[in-house]
């Protein structure tokens, strides 16, 4: 009688049982072959553009260092972002005090120099300021100049340069920084009259 029942027990269930360990084995080794392989592939994908970001964003900035070991200036059309990247603070001339015809072209900063450049027809007036450089170094003109003289304009010393009558380029410091004014830059006698460069620099003491 109890074989009989442990007999009848193996028939019944022992089947079902086999049955699902087989159908857990299948759906096992039934999983697409591929999924793995798919997902390392996506990661690696990933990565690669990342990478890919990466390397442009460090040839971007080496061609800015580049562009800027070329022309280490900055242009633009306003004062604040002039100051802000030169760290020297500018008070542009009232356009009543300029030369007939000047208008403003741009603002430019470099490394502790800020400028303004007025053009008009084929003349070109260029302020630089600066509290570390100063005189030619300061003008960026190298040009000689006939005559060299000392002025008194509000108190202030200033060195012009140009043929004795008009002023190509005065180098002055009033307190507030060093100052340079180019007129047409080694065009003597197309320079300022004394009462243009008293205008420009009374302005700014």
């Amino acid at each position: 009688m109890k074989k009989t029942m442990i007999l009848l027990f193996m028939c019944l269930f022992l089947p079902g049982l086999v049955s699902c360990s087989e159908l857990q084995d299948a759906s096992v080794s039934d999983a697409p072959a591929g999924s793995q392989d798919e997902a390392d592939e996506g990661k690696t994908g990933t990565d690669a553009a990342v990478s890919d970001e990466a390397a442009d964003y460090e040839d971007l900035l080496e061609e800015m260092r580049l562009e800027a070991a070329v022309n280490p200036w900055g242009d633009t059309q306003a004062l604040s972002v002039a100051e802000e990247y030169s760290g020297v603070s500018l008070d542009p001339p009232g356009e009543s005090c300029l030369p007939e015809g000047l208008k403003l072209e741009t603002y430019r900063y470099t490394e502790e120099i800020i400028e303004a450049r007025y053009t008009g027809g084929d003349n070109e007036l260029v302020i630089r300021k600066s509290n570390t450089k100063k005189d030619r170094d300061l003008s960026g003109d190298h040009n000689t100049y006939s005559e060299e003289q000392l002025l008194e304009i509000q108190g202030v010393e200033v060195t012009c340069c140009g043929d004795g009558s008009l002023v190509n380029l005065a180098l002055y410091n009033d307190g507030n920084g060093n100052f340079s004014i180019s007129y047409n830059a080694g065009e003597e006698g197309r320079g300022l009259s004394e009462e243009e460069l008293q205008k420009l620099i009374e302005e700014r003491s």
